[in-house]
Formats: C-alpha cells, sequence, structure tokens
C-alpha cells in the first residue's frame, strides 16, 4: 500500500503537470497571436497598444488572467494587485527569461512557489512582425487555485477509492488463506488433546488441507493408528501371558 500510495501520488502529479502544461501552452498560444496582431511589426508600441481595457478584454477573451514582460520587467497584468501589494516580484524568472530569450523555447513552463503552496506559469515568448522577441507572455494557475484544488480532490478521491479496493482484496485473501491455515491447525490441537486423554481413535476433521499442514496431518492420523495398533498388540500379548501364566 505504501508502495502504491506513493507511486499513485506520482502519477497523479505528473498527469495533472502534463495537462496543466497542454492548458497553458494552448492558451499562451491563443493571447500571443492576439497580441502579435496589436503589434504591428514594431517592439516599443507593446506598451502602447496594450491599454487597461484591452488587457481586460483579452483576458475575458481567452478565459485566463496573463502577464506581459518586456525585458525582464512586468509591463501589464490583468491581475495587478498581486504585484502592486509585493507578493509577487515584477522581475521575469531567471529560467523563464534563459529558456525563452536566450535558449529560443517557444513554450517553458515552470513550476514556482508562494509560501507552501505551488503553482505553475507558462511562458512564451512574443515575437513581433520583424522577428524579435518584443515581450514574453505569461500565463500562471496562481489565480486558479479552486479550479486546481477540485482537480487534486477529484484525483485523490480516485486513488483513495482504488486503496480502498485493494485494501479489502488484501483483507479477503488474508483471511481466506489465515483460515485454510487456521483451521486445520486448530483440528489438530483438539486430536492432539483427545490422543492425551488416551483416544487413539481420532481423525482430523479436515477435509482438504494441502502443503506442509496437509503433511503434518496426514502423519498425525498414521500415528495414532500405529499407536492404536501397538495398544492392541499389547493387550493381546498381556491376554495371552495370562492364559499362559
Amino acid at each position: 500500500l505504501i508502495i502504491m500510495a506513493t507511486y499513485g501520488r506520482q502519477l497523479a502529479r505528473e498527469r495533472l503537470l502534463d495537462s496543466t502544461s497542454s492548458r497553458l501552452a494552448q492558451e499562451t498560444a491563443t493571447l500571443n497571436a492576439s497580441i502579435e496582431q496589436r503589434l504591428q511589426g514594431e517592439e516599443g508600441i507593446v506598451q502602447e497598444a496594450l491599454s487597461r481595457d484591452e488587457i481586460d478584454r483579452l483576458a475575458n477573451e481567452a478565459g485566463t488572467d496573463f502577464n506581459l514582460y518586456v525585458g525582464n520587467q512586468l509591463q501589464a497584468s490583468s491581475r495587478p494587485e498581486l504585484y502592486d501589494a509585493g507578493v509577487l516580484d515584477k522581475r521575469l524568472s531567471g529560467l523563464a527569461f534563459a529558456n525563452t530569450v536566450l535558449k529560443g523555447k517557444r513554450f517553458y513552463l515552470q513550476t514556482e512557489t508562494i509560501g507552501s503552496y505551488q503553482y505553475a506559469v507558462g511562458y512564451r515568448p512574443l515575437v513581433s512582425g520583424a522577428g524579435r522577441i518584443a515581450g514574453i507572455v505569461a500565463v500562471p494557475t496562481l489565480y486558479r487555485i479552486e479550479e486546481v484544488e477540485e482537480e487534486v480532490s477529484r484525483r485523490n478521491a480516485l486513488i483513495f477509492g482504488m486503496y480502498a479496493i485493494v485494501l479489502f482484496a488484501i483483507v479477503v485473501i488474508a483471511t481466506t488463506f489465515a483460515n485454510r491455515i487456521a483451521a486445520p491447525i486448530h483440528e489438530l490441537t483438539m486430536a492432539t488433546k483427545r490422543v492425551a486423554r488416551g483416544d487413539l481413535n481420532v481423525t482430523v476433521g479436515v477435509q482438504r488441507a494441502d502443503g506442509e499442514i496437509g503433511g503434518l496431518i496426514r502423519s498425525f492420523e498414521a500415528m495414532t493408528k500405529e499407536l492404536a495398533r501397538s495398544r492392541e498388540d499389547l493387550v493381546r500379548f498381556e491376554r495371552e501371558l495370562a492364559w499362559k501364566e
């Protein structure tokens, strides 16, 4: 169960990360396509083209919140309150900058943290008409805590349901094997007590016994039969001796 729990948790985490990565890749691509139409081939037009109303409209059209970085600084955000409050850093992540700008990756997924809470962020470079990187669009899952928690809860429910089935199967199998082992041993113990009281005409009332337990029962029954035969021979010898005397 410990192995299954560890493996199941890791598998659920990987699947959730894969599905999150696919969703973020699609959302960043949609946002990039909408923003690139407004760039008109110039890098410096990013700040002017994306007003507050346009940012809200793009977020509503894409169905997600997003951040726009120019260089390594936050230029615009559909949720600026966390940055204004200093909860989140306005600087672009170094790994995101290295992978999207320096290494030229068209999409980069990074796991970031706030305290003990982990969330994924998808980064995609924003290419101007001149072929230069005018900025970087980032879509964080930070604002989808309820959605992520619901997904985690659903996956945990599935995993724990599987654990319950496995545990029930283990209990049934263990009980079956325990009974197959314990019942013959109990019968053998009772037969031994009867032999100790002098009853040699005893049989172990087990219809089927396999393995070492079955061999032990057969040996015990053979021993009791031999003892009974020896006692009969002894009685007969004593009678013959008495007649001779």
